[in-house]
């Protein structure tokens, strides 16, 4: 009830934690909480409810968690680290390392009061020839969503430390949190439609940042769903409320799908069809959708042989997936 009608950063006093349980007896078996929660694992920064899933990764093919990502109510992204090696833990309280990654919203700035509903997308990246984790989550204010007072965005960071925590010297897990600063401003698109110089540049800046952010520039524009990842591209809608102009018509708003390149944010398709199929503009980032309301999460499908991302009824085709993925089917 806290957030309800919350128009800035707002502190909760329930929901802020992330438990661990069995799944067959119910028993608790891990949890993560605030400071002086008494839980396995005291963060300070657990200040905000959790609305989302978290997302849950095995990297190792082994069957056991490795880590767990989840945003919340004060724009800020979680990382959790899980030892699964008993002989070098001796209980719970050294089960699992984490903390805040990242930062995206301020105190006292109805503006900046972003919030992460959805749960984040994790994906494989290579970068600069190194291999990094990928995640992409968008802000939005579900609750409400025909707020157009805060300043949405759509994220992707870079993680380079797949495999194990991050370190300090010493060896110890350590977490730090980036903020806005340490992302690339990709609102513009000035890496692949920018003067010869400003491609050059933001290049460069992508290269030295953590990450890209763009700016929903529509009015009240926002992420109310988890985006899709495939072969590099990123899929995610927003909604945008909209006036009805129809008095007894209630307001539908507007739907988009961006689809994005998921290194550098550049658009893949030539949506508007204007010019050449690759005289790629910012326009081309996005398509409008026509489900009305809220639109769904992009759902990845084979059908026929063929693979396809689907918001709703609305498919695309795509190309061949490539390496491992996660697939679903059913048997007659």
């Amino acid at each position: 009830m806290d957030q309800d009608n919350a128009t800035t950063r707002t502190v909760d006093d329930v929901g802020r934690a992330l438990y661990i349980v069995d799944a067959s007896t119910g028993e608790r078996l891990w949890w993560a909480g605030p400071a002086n929660s008494g839980a396995d694992l005291e963060v300070a920064d657990l200040k905000y409810s959790i609305p989302s899933a978290p997302k849950v990764l095995d990297l190792t093919g082994d069957g056991f968690a490795n880590q767990i990502y989840v945003g919340d109510m004060g724009g800020q992204i979680f990382r959790f680290d899980i030892t699964n090696d008993a002989n070098t833990r001796i209980s719970a309280a050294g089960l699992v390392t984490g903390g805040r990654i990242a930062e995206f919203a301020s105190n006292g700035s109805a503006a900046s009061a972003r919030r992460f509903f959805h749960a984040p997308d994790l994906f494989g990246l290579k970068f600069g020839g190194a291999r990094n984790l990928g995640l992409v989550i968008g802000s939005g204010y579900q609750a409400h969503p025909l707020n157009d007072v805060i300043d949405d965005r759509i994220y992707m960071i870079r993680i380079p430390e797949v495999t194990q925590p991050p370190l300090d010297d010493q060896g110890n897990a350590l977490y730090t949190a980036m903020g806005e600063s340490d992302l690339y401003d990709a609102t513009e698109n000035l890496v692949q439609q920018g003067t010869e110089t400003q491609q050059n540049e933001a290049a460069a800046a992508i290269g030295t940042k953590s990450g890209w952010y763009i700016r929903l520039t529509n009015d009240g524009e926002k992420v109310l769903s988890t985006s899709q990842t495939i072969n590099g591209e990123t899929f995610i809608t927003t909604y945008e409320p909209t006036p009805s102009t129809n008095v007894c018509v209630p307001a539908a708003g507007k739907s988009r799908l961006y689809h994005i390149n998921v290194l550098n944010a550049a658009a893949v398709y030539n949506y508007d069809g204007i010019g050449e199929d690759d005289a790629l503009t910012r326009p081309d980032r996005e398509v409008a959708l026509s489900t009305i309301g809220l639109p769904p999460d992009p759902q990845r499908m084979r059908v026929d042989d063929t693979d396809v991302v689907c918001v709703g009824a609305e498919c695309k085709t795509v190309d061949t997936l490539k390496g491992v993925v996660e697939t679903y089917w059913y048997e007659d």
